[in-house]
């Protein structure tokens, strides 16, 4: 997720494949699962729809209450709000006064309050931080975290060993701040078969979320495919924007869903972002989120 763009806008690698179990392991605490199923019918869990949040404000997304009400009404299983933004150097807390709020108003609702944030590779130990302190500001709300590594994990962003053993670095600790009742995703590039330099399998862990804003059919095959290869679970990111969205949406979601491959379990969408969200956006989710989860 580029923060510049405007309108657009989450180890143990082989181990974490999806089975929505945490189990304790010589590392601490590991987790597979995703945003939970509707405990009312396990049977034929419904797409977790999401839509992420990088402002909490009244301006973006209306009071605590109102988005709460907004997120319950159009069927959101949960929302991931921004905690940490990091770039090559320096590290910045998001949203650390309001996350409580709005997690109170969401968890009233229904809706499950995650957080998000965009590591760089070398700074671990502050992401951690910040995410740490994100999490215990919540007060036990927090159901998830989804990490973001894009730009900063990036082989020619930093050299390839500080890449992998940051990524191993960071998804341990990320685990390791979990409890019981929480989960993770990773996020990031939806074309990850011409990301060769790149962490990929230190990354391997909790769902996966291919972000998928603008790629036609050709790439996003052979994105999924990649995709398919790292995570059981998959939760592609999509669009709220630009040619994907509006009336195209519910197309761009069947397309996406029609290329998932056998070796993984479609579980629903995540929307960027919030601010961007449009009447016909926020019903198009509504509908997917009567979908039973694997659905094509």
């Amino acid at each position: 997720m580029d923060e510049n763009i405007a309108n657009p806008v989450r180890l143990a690698p082989e181990r974490s494949r999806g089975h929505n179990k945490k189990r304790k392991t010589d590392q601490g605490l590991e987790t597979d699962r995703g945003p939970q199923a509707d405990q009312n019918d396990r049977s034929h869990p419904k797409m977790r729809i999401g839509v992420y949040a990088r402002e909490l404000s009244v301006a973006q997304m209306g009071t605590p209450t109102e988005a709460a009400e907004k997120a319950a009404k159009y069927g959101l299983a949960f929302v991931p709000m921004l905690c940490c933004w990091q770039e090559r150097n320096s590290t910045a807390r998001r949203n650390s006064k309001d996350l409580k709020a709005y997690a109170e108003a969401f968890t009233a609702a229904g809706v499950e309050p995650w957080i998000w944030g965009y590591p760089w590779a070398g700074r671990e130990n502050e992401f951690l931080a910040a995410t740490e302190a994100s999490i215990e500001s919540m007060a036990g709300l927090c159901r998830g975290v989804i990490l973001d590594p894009e730009l900063g994990y990036q082989f020619k962003s930093s050299s390839e060993m500080r890449a992998r053993l940051g990524a191993v670095s960071l998804v341990a600790g990320t685990i390791n701040l979990l409890n019981e009742s929480m989960g993770l995703g990773v996020t990031s590039y939806g074309g990850a078969h011409v990301q060769a330099r790149f962490p990929w399998e230190e990354f391997r862990a909790g769902f996966g979320s291919p972000q998928f804003y603008t790629a036609e059919r050709p790439d996003m095959a052979l994105g999924l495919a990649r995709w398919g290869e790292l995570y059981t679970d998959l939760i592609p990111s999509i669009p709220a924007y630009g040619p994907n969205s509006g009336l195209a949406l519910d197309a761009y979601l069947r397309l996406i869903g029609d290329r998932v491959p056998a070796t993984s379990a479609l579980r629903g969408f995540i929307a960027w972002s919030w601010p961007q969200m449009g009447p016909v956006e926020w019903s198009t989710l509504a509908r997917w989120s009567r979908v039973e989860q694997g659905a094509r």
